[in-house]
């Protein structure tokens, strides 16, 4: 772990703690070890941290955050899938959305709507948007524009700053597969060319 920087708490002007999506990377950032040290040592660890990084109601508060996070992993029971799990099946789909939605009501239960929304809202969001991805990718009666669409749609629910990222590599995939058809036909060259120079920039298209 010493070759991994520890994330720190935020305090606003007030000396309030800032809850957002930092505080649960503290706490996993502990719990990698606890197969290691045990879970006794590494409750020790993030409550030494707590103390040594915060103070007053900022510290009382990120005790309690704490207690309730731990409870929140103690209780935590999902359904584990295998690298090679088929997700074209409908059962495997079936089971995947019961154990997002399983996770989700487990959160809220020990941390509360808005708290799990400040620890795990762009998390949930990005499993929403994978989860639909692959319903979208299963439907063997969507044609390949139909799914673009339906993708698109699911790219609009992320952050704006994850959706960019998703749009990038839904059309790069696009572009990659027009090019790779226009490989097959004589004097493309040229059109290639502009294609890649239209997506990535002229300097990178002639270096491709």
């Amino acid at each position: 772990m010493s070759d991994i920087a520890i994330e720190q708490f935020l305090v606003d002007p007030q000396g309030k703690l800032v809850i957002n999506e930092n505080i649960k990377n503290i706490f996993e950032y502990f719990l990698m070890a606890s197969h290691i040290e045990g879970q006794d040592q590494v409750i020790e660890r993030i409550r030494e941290y707590i103390e040594m990084s915060l103070s007053g109601e900022a510290t009382m508060k990120a005790q309690e955050i704490a207690d309730n996070y731990l409870l929140y992993k103690g209780n935590l029971s999902t359904e584990q899938f295998a690298m090679n799990t088929d997700f074209s099946q409908q059962e495997n789909l079936t089971m995947l959305r019961s154990a997002l939605d399983d996770k989700k009501n487990t959160r809220r239960q020990y941390l509360g709507k808005e708290l799990s929304e400040a620890l795990f809202g762009h998390e949930e969001r990005y499993d929403d948007y994978s989860y639909q991805r692959l319903l979208i990718n299963s439907d063997s009666s969507l044609s390949e524009q139909e799914k673009d669409q339906l993708m698109a749609q699911a790219e609009s629910q992320l952050p704006s700053k994850m959706a960019q990222g998703m749009r990038y590599k839904r059309e790069e995939k696009k572009l990659t597969a027009q090019i790779n058809r226009l490989k097959n036909q004589s004097d493309t060259a040229e059109e290639i060319f502009d294609l890649r120079a239209n997506f990535y920039g002229e300097k990178i298209a002639q270096r491709m």
